[in-house]
Formats: structure tokens, C-alpha cells, sequence
């Protein structure tokens, strides 16, 4: 499925107007510094001379046509070792990586990396749990960026986002994933509402939505009993369950692209 133009502005106010009064970190908000030794595995992880291991969070590089290279292209030259680095711990992971906020290059207008990497189309915006607060104003730069094809958002071949009727969409289960795709039918039970993106919800794609995001939805203006014959795009971890299927924690995961189809 191609996104239209008049889909790609709507997803710009969209993200756009879901971003709020939230913002990204801010000079004041606790900054701290260190000097980079080296790259961890990750190409968005750098080790600093104390000890520290920096996890970028909060984006993702694109999972097509060496697009993970670029990143780490960019990422080398701005974040070379030896450098003294700013940047705002939110987290401490399961693999012992600090989920940081890492300032800017000197000269930019942007308040952090992660927003100057993502209006030049180097990354994605990925709801991260422990970067929860900043994923709506990183969605809004990532919304501009599209609309301008902004690095990987002009090459088809970057993968993103992956159409649910996509052939290969079964090999991407377990890793991270932005669907887009038309919603044919919405089913609530048991807690959870259901919305098929095929004729056949036991094999063909779907997302999971629990009624605790229902609230917060329709605060973005997303109403459940009115997506049915809606282009939607999804940020998450897929996995297989009477086909791959989509579970949402937080409602920025969604957003609603175009009205309904006649």
C-alpha cells in the first residue's frame, strides 16, 4: 500500500498535534557529561572513560538498504572517541546500558541528537518505554521528515513502514516494527479490542488495543468504534498470535492516516 500525499500531511498533524505540551529534555533537566572510549555492540551505544554504557533511546535505525550503516556513519562522526559527550540518563536497562538523551552538536538549533538524527531521516521514532515523555515531540520531527523524504523516508528500499499485507511480514515477528495498513473490522472482548487488517483473522495480520488505552486514545482523537475501513500505522514488536498481531501499551503507538474508504 503507497502512502498518498494528502495520508503523509495527515500523519504530520497527527503526530504533530499529539505532541502537546510534552518536549524534549531541556538544558535544566539534570545533563551530565562524559568522555567517549569507545562504540558498544550497538552502533547507538558508546562507552564513556567512568565506566558508563550510553544507549541512544528512544529511535531505531531503518531496517532496509543499509540504513543501519548510514546511522552509523553519522553516529561515528559525531560521536568520535575521545569527545566529551552531554548527555540525561532516563534508565538503567536489563543489559546494564543507560538509556540517555545525548546533546546536540554545538551550533544546532535542535535540544538533543536524537531530534537532529531524526529530521534528517537517519532514524525512526521507537516508543520506548523509559522515553515515553519525548516519543511525541521525536514523532513530530519524524513527521516533518517524511513529509520533506528526509533520508530513509525517500528511499522505498529502507522498509519502513511495512505494509500488513507484505509477504514477509511473518519473518519480522519479535523485532521492532512500524505497520501501516487499512483496518476491515473491529471486534471489543474480553478487555481488548481487535482490529483485523484481513478477511481471515486467524492467519492475516491484526492489532491488539487493551480498553485501558481507550480513554487515552480518544483524547488523541482516535475513537476504536470508528477505525473499521481506516489507514492506520503501528509502532511495535509484532508477534504471532492467530497471525501476527500487534499489542499496544501506550496509545502514541497509533496513529489514524485517512478517513473512510467509499
Amino acid at each position: 500500500m503507497q502512502i498518498t500525499r494528502r495520508q503523509t500531511m495527515l500523519l504530520s498533524l497527527a503526530m504533530l498535534a499529539g505532541a502537546g505540551a510534552l518536549r524534549p529534555a531541556r538544558a535544566d533537566d539534570a545533563w551530565q557529561s562524559g568522555r567517549i572510549v569507545g562504540e558498544g555492540e550497538d552502533a547507538l551505544e558508546r562507552e564513556l572513560a567512568d565506566g558508563t554504557l550510553l544507549r541512544l533511546a528512544g529511535i531505531l535505525p531503518a531496517p532496509g538498504r543499509g540504513w543501519a550503516d548510514r546511522l552509523t556513519g553519522a553516529l561515528a562522526a559525531l560521536l568520535p572517541d575521545g569527545a566529551e559527550l552531554g548527555y540525561r540518563a532516563l534508565a538503567v536497562d536489563r543489559y546494564g546500558r543507560t538509556l540517555a538523551v545525548l546533546a546536540p552538536p554545538a551550533g544546532s538549533v535542535l535540544p538533543d541528537l536524537q531530534s537532529l538524527l531524526l529530521a534528517q531521516g537517519l532514524a525512526w521514532a521507537w516508543p520506548e518505554p523509559e522515553a515515553i515523555g519525548l516519543h511525541d515531540a521525536w514523532l513530530a520531527l519524524e513527521a516533518r521528515a517524511r513529509v520533506a523524504a528526509a533520508g530513509l523516508w525517500g528511499d522505498a528500499g529502507a522498509g519502513l513502514p511495512q505494509p500488513v499485507d507484505d509477504a514477509k511480514l511473518d519473518a519480522a515477528l519479535g523485532r521492532p516494527n512500524l505497520w501501516r495498513g487499512r483496518i476491515l473490522r473491529v471486534e471489543r472482548r474480553r478487555g481488548w479490542t481487535y482490529c483485523d487488517c484481513g478477511a481471515d483473522w486467524k492467519t492475516d495480520a491484526s492489532i491488539s488495543i487493551p480498553d485501558r488505552l481507550l480513554k487515552p486514545l480518544a483524547a488523541r482523537g482516535v475513537a476504536l468504534d470508528g477505525l473499521a475501513g481506516r489507514v492506520v500505522e503501528a509502532r511495535g514488536v509484532p508477534i504471532w498470535r492467530y497471525g501476527p498481531a500487534l499489542e499496544l501499551w501506550h496509545p502514541a503507538q497509533l496513529v489514524v492516516l485517512d478517513g473512510v474508504e467509499s
